[in-house]
Formats: C-alpha cells, sequence, structure tokens
C-alpha cells in the first residue's frame, strides 16, 4: 500500500532472507527480497507437503507423490531443472480486474486465487535462434525434449507422465476467495470461498460419491468484482454463476445462473426510471452473451435476463464420447487450436503440445475453462466429442 500523493509505502516494506541454493549451473540468487510488513499475505505463500490436497486419503497420497518430485519451500524459492512447486502460480494470487474498493470505509476486497505452477529450468540445445542463453524457463523455446512438468497445473509446458490427479490441484482446497482488506489498519476482516469450483474438479473419477463442499473455490483471473454504496459486492469468475455478498461480513446473500460462464467483471447501472441492473458478460464466440438482472420493479414483470436452458452450455461425461477419427481430430485441431500451437502441434504463439498424454477429462476442463493465456472455448466452436477426437490425435502424433 502507497501513498497516492507521495508514493511511499504506508506501511514498512522490510528485507529479508529468501533460499539462495540453485542447482542451475551460473546462476545468481540475490539474498534478500522485499516484504510488506501490512497487509498480511491475502493468499498462501510457499509450499510444504503440509498443504498437499486431502480431499480423500488417496488423493493425498497422489499430492505427496507428485509434491516429492519437484522442489518444495517458502516464497522466492528459486526455479529449478527439477522444477519448483510455485505458490501462489503464476498467474498471481490476484490479478488486474480482481479487486474493488469503498473509499467510505476504507475497504479493499480481492477476488484471489488459491493456485500452484511448476517453475522449471530448462537446458537450451541452441537450436532455436530465440534462445541465447544455457538455461531458460520459457517452455515456448525449448528444443531439446525439456518440458516443464505441469504437476501445479500452471499455464505452460508439457507433462512428460500423466497427472494421476488429472484436473484435481496439488493443494488443499478452497481454490479461491473474497478477502476483505481494512486499509486503515492494515488487517484482514474476514474472507469467505468464492464459487463452487470447476467442473472438470467436481466431476473427477477420483471424487466419485465423495460429499464435497458446497463451495471449492473456482481459481482463475476471469470475471471480477462490483462494489455499490448499498453494502453488496457482486463478484464472478470463471463459473455460469453471478454471486452476491455482503460487504461487512462476506455471508453470501444470493446466487443466480449465468447463461455460460462469466468472463468479465460485472457493471451496474441505474435506468432513467430508476431501476438498478447488474449486468455481466457470458461465454465466448459465438456463444458471447450479456445477461442482466434486476429485482422486481413496477417497471417490469421479471427479475432478469436470462438464456433459456437449451442455450446453457451443456456437461460432457465422465469420459470421452466413443468414435471419432484421428483424421476428425487433426481436422477440428486444425480449425481450432493450430493458430496457437502450431502445425502438428509442435508450438507456435502457444507452447509445444507433443508429446501428449493428458486425458480427456482434463483436456475438456482446460478447453472450456481456459487456463493460462489460453481462453475458454466454447461448444459451438468444439464439440465435447471434437474435443475426444483432438485428444486421440495429439495422443497418435506421441506414438
Amino acid at each position: 500500500v502507497f501513498d497516492r500523493v507521495t508514493g511511499t509505502p504506508v506501511w514498512p516494506i522490510v528485507e529479508r532472507p529468501v533460499p539462495t541454493d540453485s542447482d542451475v549451473p551460473g546462476e545468481k540468487v540475490y539474498a534478500t527480497q522485499p516484504f510488506p510488513t501490512k497487509p498480511p499475505a491475502f493468499v498462501p505463500q510457499g509450499t510444504s507437503e503440509a498443504d498437499a490436497n486431502d480431499l480423500t486419503p488417496e488423493i493425498h497420497q497422489l499430492a505427496l507423490e507428485e509434491m516429492r518430485q519437484l522442489r518444495l519451500g517458502p516464497l522466492f524459492t528459486p526455479p529449478s531443472l527439477r522444477g519448483t512447486l510455485q505458490r501462489p502460480s503464476a498467474g498471481g494470487g490476484a490479478n488486474w480486474g480482481a479487486s474493488g474498493a469503498d473509499p467510505e470505509n476504507g475497504m479493499l476486497y480481492l477476488k484471489v486465487s488459491e493456485h500452484t505452477s511448476v517453475n522449471q529450468v530448462c537446458a537450451q540445445d541452441g537450436k532455436n535462434p530465440m534462445s541465447f542463453q544455457g538455461f531458460n524457463s520459457d517452455i515456448t523455446i525449448n528444443t531439446n525434449g525439456c518440458t516443464v512438468n505441469t504437476a501445479g497445473n500452471g499455464p505452460y509446458g508439457v507433462p512428460q507422465q500423466p497427472r494421476k490427479l488429472g484436473a484435481i490441484p496439488i493443494v488443499k482446497p478452497p481454490y479461491a476467495e473474497l478477502v476483505a482488506i481494512d486499509l486503515n489498519k492494515g488487517d484482514i476482516v474476514w474472507r469467505t470461498t468464492l464459487g463452487e469450483g470447476t467442473a472438470s474438479l467436481r466431476r473427477s473419477p477420483l471424487l466419485k460419491d465423495v460429499a464435497l463442499p458446497a463451495r471449492l473455490g473456482t481459481h482463475g483471473n476471469t470475471g471480477g468484482l462490483t462494489i455499490t454504496k448499498g453494502g453488496v459486492i457482486f463478484a464472478a469468475m470463471a463459473e455460469p454463476h453471478l454471486y452476491a455478498f455482503d460487504t461487512a461480513t462476506g455471508r453470501e446473500i444470493s446466487r443466480v445462473d449465468t447463461p455460460f460462464n462469466v468472463n468479465g467483471a460485472p457493471m451496474t447501472y441505474r435506468s432513467r426510471a430508476g431501476r438498478q441492473f447488474v449486468v455481466v458478460a457470458t461465454g465466448g464466440g459465438e456463444d458471447a452473451m450479456l445477461a442482466a438482472f434486476a429485482l422486481p420493479g413496477v417497471n417490469s414483470s421479471t427479475a432478469s435476463t436470462q438464456a433459456p436452458a437449451s442455450a446453457r452450455p451443456s456437461t460432457a461425461a465422465d469420459t470421452a464420447p466413443a468414435g471419432g477419427a484421428q483424421a476428425s481430430g487433426q481436422a477440428s485441431f486444425d480449425r481450432v487450436c493450430k493458430v496457437c500451437h502450431g502445425e502438428g502441434a509442435r508450438g507456435d504463439a502457444g507452447p509445444r503440445l507433443v508429446p501428449f498424454s493428458r486425458g480427456y477429462d482434463e483436456v475438456l476442463g482446460i478447453v472450456r475453462e481456459g487456463t493460462g493465456q489460453m481462453p475458454p472455448i466454447s461448444t459451438r466452436e468444439l464439440s465435447d466429442e471434437g474435443v475426444a477426437q483432438v485428444v486421440a490425435y495429439l495422443t497418435s502424433l506421441s506414438r
């Protein structure tokens, strides 16, 4: 937090020692990093085995197995040749569009994500002209087969082995929260879980018949917040719902359905007749749709404008649809994916995808929900069966 006039910190920012040991030849790690003394961190920082996902005993054991393949440690643990489990993820604990402030009470409200990514440094073989140094952590220019292990579901890289956890994060929930910070005191006043969790997480075969909490938290940088003078926070994220919370307590007041996953921050306005509306942008491409909500009033007989149930996104089965030739998969890939991932999935603006070992459920979750710099892809652009065909095509390239 900085003084808006002078730029000086409101509370001290101190230098503290951080890990300096690195297995990357020639790397020199700075001995200290700056830490704000207030407010406290609004998401967990660093990783240890105590953070392993424990939704079930089986999941806990699988999470520990993944963790033990990686380097763990506190915040600012250096990237490594084996891969360092980074927390918060490369996408940050919060990103632009994730905050809202109330100037009257001095409160800052943050939509935060609890997620991890793997920060791995790979040796370069010199074949890529963009590779001008011996080691690099940018997977898009690696040409020697060294690929980032994505145990943390990071935005880049191709796993050398399929994740046994599939779409389940390596750490415990909640995976997103709404956090209120008193900027007059520098204290966190309350925090509450934000979202039910991604569809790919909730439908994981490892969670079949498991009684999950209603709110696991939906991570990601899409969506955002709008704070109203009446004491309500409207919040949205990468799921087909709009939430309302009490600014004083963080209590969830309501949740309404939206036509598709929300991809922008809510906005609010009043009509000339004095009726207040809240509008969110949902979907993408041919499925892009605005959804407007309002309380019932004398000027209208409806409380909201929503897409009919038939227009809402379909949910995939736990297994891939049967059939679909590799040729169809290549055609779908060339039409939708090639522009970013290149000819034969060998990488271009987006990362290289081969060798490929992800399962259908994990890929479907990525396609529908987006990840990193990749936006969500609608069923109109690529059907669930089309996703299965693309998976089959990419798998065939890896044989």
